[in-house]
């Protein structure tokens, strides 16, 4: 493949990156307000923070959901009450990384030679409790919406209060889909 840019695409691309510094610290602090209003909540707790990271540069917002704030709420419903109100959330990759197909013993011998490769886990027959458990509460929000004004987050914010205070309205919807699988 030939995945250099066009002229265009540069130039494009170069003006872009002069305003990468001011979205960066925009970013940051927004996300540092964002986890702020979120964990208040008690309904999503957002990542901890590493205190060595002087600068977060997101691609997501992530957050770990808390069922046991909504009389245990599946996440899927979760998600979708708030989609309803607006909220551009996600689930990001859905499964832990050491089960993603690319650690399959047959995708990695393609890429690691045989004496690394035999010193390696076996993925398949794994099962890493934490890596689980943070997949199944995992909630992420696009970095874009840290580039928003406070009110935005505020509307986020919003909507997950406003879910938790009509929890009741969700429990047929959780009653739909115990009995479609």
């Amino acid at each position: 493949s030939n995945y250099r840019l066009s002229e265009i695409q540069a130039t494009l691309l170069l003006s872009r990156l002069k305003k990468l510094p001011k979205e960066v610290k925009v970013k940051h602090e927004n996300g540092k307000l964002l986890a702020d209003m979120i964990r208040r909540t008690g309904v999503v707790e957002p990542t901890k923070d590493d205190e060595r990271v002087t600068t977060r540069g997101y691609y997501y917002f992530v957050m770990l959901y808390k069922p046991e704030e909504l009389d245990d709420i599946p996440k899927e419903v979760f998600v979708e009450a708030l989609k309803a109100e607006g909220v551009p959330v996600g689930v990001s990759y859905g499964l832990p990384l050491y089960k993603q197909p690319a650690f399959r013993k047959e995708n990695l011998a393609k890429v690691i030679p045989r004496h690394l490769l035999e010193r390696m886990p076996n993925y398949e027959n794994l099962y890493l409790p934490g890596a689980e458990e943070f997949a199944r509460r995992e909630l992420v929000l696009p970095h874009q919406l840290l580039l928003a004004p406070k009110e935005a987050l505020e509307l986020v914010v919003a909507a997950i209060e406003k879910i938790k205070e009509h929890v009741d309205e969700l429990k047929p919807l959780v009653n739909k889909i115990k009995m479609s699988n």
